[in-house]
């Protein structure tokens, strides 16, 4: 008897594990497919707008008389707790701030909790059927991501403006366009 409760547990590991790399899996390439359209998009637009623009591995810099964009953003792998990706925009004419750009599912806040939460959060207890059926049904519901652009001032240096509000844009050139009309960088 206890070997057979010690095979199926073992099989059920198996089984949750599987299913949360294939899920890991599709958020990476959804992640990717993401990273890429803001990339192309924000070279796209600032290249027709006569800026020089260079990628990088990780980063875009866009280049405009003596002022310099730079779009810095992770790897496709690293996860956020609060949003599918985050990019930073800098601006060379105000070194001394940041923007935080969260790339959040259009219809939510951020990213859906952790299987066990959402065991515990149904009145379940955080069992590996129920974590496998949680998985399965995310593997099951999973569709690329539509999103939205959370964006706002993140100090740099202590002496750095406050942190401002929160705002929110469909694309990176509705991002970029208003950056660029706040009075602090219009010097």
């Amino acid at each position: 008897m206890a070997l057979e409760s010690f095979k199926r547990v073992q099989a059920l590991k198996a089984e949750r594990n599987k299913l949360a790399a294939e899920l890991e899996e599709r958020a990476t390439a959804d992640v990717s497919r993401i990273l890429k359209s803001l990339g192309d998009d924000f070279v796209n637009f600032l290249s027709q707008e006569g800026f020089r623009v260079t990628r990088l591995k990780n980063a875009i810099g866009a280049i405009y008389g003596d002022a310099r964009l730079s779009l810095e953003f992770p790897l496709p792998q690293e996860r956020f707790s609060d949003a599918l990706t985050v990019l930073s925009l800098l601006d060379s004419r105000n070194p001394e701030i940041k923007w935080r750009l969260e790339i959040v599912p259009h219809s939510g806040d951020g990213t859906e909790p952790p299987p066990e939460a959402l065991v515990t959060q149904q009145g379940g207890a955080v069992t590996l059927e129920n974590m496998i059926e949680v998985l399965r049904r995310r593997n099951d519901r999973f569709l690329p991501s539509e999103y939205r652009i959370r964006y706002r001032v993140v100090a740099v240096k202590e002496d750095a403006p406050a942190p401002g509000e929160t705002r929110s844009a469909r694309a990176i050139i509705d991002v970029l366009n208003a950056i660029l009309e706040e009075p602090q960088f219009n010097h």
